[in-house]
């Protein structure tokens, strides 16, 4: 909503399920979601709703790496699913590399429900919109000459909207509030 709250001019919500619900891979963890914003329009500047997994551990970001399910900002409709990791940090001091994909999605998202998704092992990452995988991540793959390192650990999910930050354009007065952002469901599976 736009209302001031402390020193921000904006409130938003998120669930955050870290030291409650995590897991390790194999898994495929996928949210049914109807996404903030209004399609293609100047209305949804400043809006970034997104979907991520985050290591249940207490290592420097990314070390133990982290997983982008899903990213959207100011109502694009390009979808970003990314994976970041650093295979050296000294002190806390991380680089910060990253392999991913993109997808337009088609649509309505605000008003129609859609199964944003990753699936995961220690191998290999899928990032996945409506049961189709639309980018892959493999062991091999590299980044700045670095091949993409994965981590035998737990994940907890983030849900989330952000209004503003260093990614999207700023808020302005055409940004529409309120804003929703509905989970209908989170699942979590594992390979039999």
């Amino acid at each position: 909503q736009r209302q001031q709250s402390k020193n921000y001019n904006y409130t938003s919500g998120a669930i955050n399920s870290q030291n409650k619900q995590f897991w390790k891979g194999p898994a495929r963890v996928y949210v049914n979601a109807m996404l903030p914003g209004r399609p293609f329009s100047s209305n949804s500047n400043g809006v970034w709703p997104a979907h991520w997994l985050m290591p249940n551990t207490k290592a420097c970001w990314p070390s133990n790496g982290e997983i982008d399910i899903m990213e959207m900002i100011n109502g694009d409709g390009v979808l970003h699913g990314t994976y970041h990791w650093s295979p050296n940090c000294s002190n806390c001091n991380c680089t910060n590399l990253q392999l991913g994909g993109q997808t337009k999605i088609t649509g309505d998202w605000n008003a129609t429900w859609h199964e944003y998704a990753v699936e995961y092992t220690n191998d290999w990452i899928a990032f996945v919109l409506d049961s189709k995988v639309y980018s892959n991540i493999t062991r091999g793959m590299k980044h700045k000459g670095v091949p993409a390192a994965f981590y035998d650990v737990p994940y907890y999910l983030i849900l989330n909207t952000a209004v503003g930050g260093p990614w999207p354009k700023p808020v302005d007065a055409s940004t529409t509030f309120p804003l929703y952002h509905y989970i209908d469901y989170v699942h979590v599976s594992k390979p039999k």
